[in-house]
């Protein structure tokens, strides 16, 4: 399997936040055969007990029809969140999210157009930079260095508090 810069960088943030961290969970037999659908990332909270669906894309279609690709992908996905996290769990609870890497942050418009379709949340990915960066700058690695479990934070750690030369 390659490596997705994206969805692991995701995972490694969520999974540092106190999530479980499921990844590229296939689900479903697909009618033709195969999988009906692959989930990027599925988190879980045992502490807050919430649940996290996360879909990570680059995407080149305009947002309405990104929006209904990434619809189609969470209510194929719905089905199976009792299944793949709790059997107690309300599948209506999960929150669904959608991080996107594109040049540009996306314009308002083409946000809301995108959540009303997709039923989900739209993050940019400098969004989600801005929220590592600030949570990182606070713990400084000369007394609070991060595990190397999670190498793309821990780099991201070092190169915050990095002496800047002169």
């Amino acid at each position: 399997m390659g490596f997705n810069f994206l969805e692991e960088l995701v995972a490694q943030w969520y999974e540092f936040k106190g999530f479980f961290i499921r990844r590229n969970i296939q689900f479903g037999v697909g009618t033709q055969g195969g999988r009906e659908g692959e989930i990027d990332l599925l988190a879980f909270n045992p502490s807050t007990k919430e649940a996290i669906h996360i879909e990570t894309a680059v995407p080149s279609l305009s947002y309405k029809e990104f929006g209904e690709s990434h619809r189609k992908k969470f209510e194929g996905a719905e089905k199976y969140y009792k299944e793949l996290l709790n059997p107690n769990i309300n599948p209506n609870s999960v929150k669904k999210i959608s991080i996107v890497h594109t040049s540009s942050i996306p314009r308002k418009d083409s946000i809301k157009t995108f959540e009303s379709i997709a039923g989900s949340k739209l993050i940019h990915l400098s969004v989600l930079l801005d929220e590592i960066i600030t949570e990182l700058e606070k713990q400084d690695p000369k007394s609070h260095i991060i595990e190397e479990s999670y190498s793309l934070l821990r780099m991201s750690q070092i190169l915050i508090h990095h002496p800047k030369k002169s």
